[in-house]
């Protein structure tokens, strides 16, 4: 497998149980004046196609008039950096050979499992950081569980059911943290395989030889991929708003 260029936290760690908790409690009930929230309730190939410069698409827009927001009432040091890096983000978790070719659903778990694994590499690469990158993550977590609110509440879930639902999502989240990171520290790709197929299949039994397994497989390739490709980056690129991704290609459809 070939890839080209697109545009250690453990559960337990403290840094981490900060995060999680704090995003959570900052993100129920709060609205966001940003337009990019709702990456999980459309197809990936229409969003994909938005965020990379259709109509309303948050790079085409002059964020100026938004600088003055702050999101869950804090002060941000430069939003645009990170709406710019989460909007990078998003648009590696969709890309449309994920859902053609490895087998991931294209529905609302679905693209929430390619969003969350590629979060889970974020993390990892900033958890090898000090300084303004701790800071800097802190706030890429809190935009992705604030586009996790928008999300579930544009599927129809009233505010009086919003809480119990961010909290089952956030220790979702987090065991995936925890899952794949036993898996990438220990350089087993089949554990991440069988990590991935339980998350992205839930329904289904893994073994190697099926179409999900081979899918799940070369997920796992590219994470393993993608964390030595996002080791090589900076922090000061990283917090300057280049923060880059690889994106798999596939001779042929699994």
């Amino acid at each position: 497998m070939k890839y080209r260029r697109v545009n250690d936290i453990s559960l337990h760690d403290p840094v981490t149980a900060r995060i999680a908790g704090d995003s959570v409690r900052r993100s129920v009930g709060h609205r966001s004046p940003f337009a990019f929230q709702a990456r999980f309730g459309k197809p990936a190939a229409v969003e994909l196609q938005h965020a990379r410069g259709g109509h309303g698409s948050l790079r085409n827009r002059d964020l100026g008039d938004l600088m003055i927001f702050s999101l869950f009432g804090r002060r941000k040091t430069n939003q645009r950096v990170v709406d710019d890096t989460y909007v990078h983000l998003t648009e590696a978790a969709r890309q449309p050979v994920f859902y053609e070719s490895f087998g991931v659903p294209d529905t609302v778990m679905g693209r929430f499992e390619m969003v969350a694994a590629h979060m889970v590499l974020f993390l990892r690469r900033a958890g090898r950081s000090d300084g303004p990158l701790r800071a800097f993550t802190q706030e890429m977590v809190d935009t992705f569980f604030q586009d996790i609110d928008h999300s579930i509440r544009e599927i129809g879930i009233g505010d009086t059911g919003v809480p119990k639902r961010m909290k089952k999502f956030a220790k979702m989240f987090y065991g995936r943290v925890e899952s794949y990171s036993v898996a990438l520290n220990a350089g087993d790709r089949i554990a991440l395989s069988e990590a991935l197929s339980r998350n992205v299949h839930p329904t289904l039994e893994f073994t190697r030889d099926s179409a999900e397994g081979r899918g799940m497989h070369a997920l796992a390739d590219y994470l393993f991929a993608l964390e030595a490709y996002l080791a090589g980056q900076s922090d000061a690129s990283i917090m300057d708003g280049r923060l880059s991704f690889v994106a798999p290609e596939v001779k042929e459809a699994v």
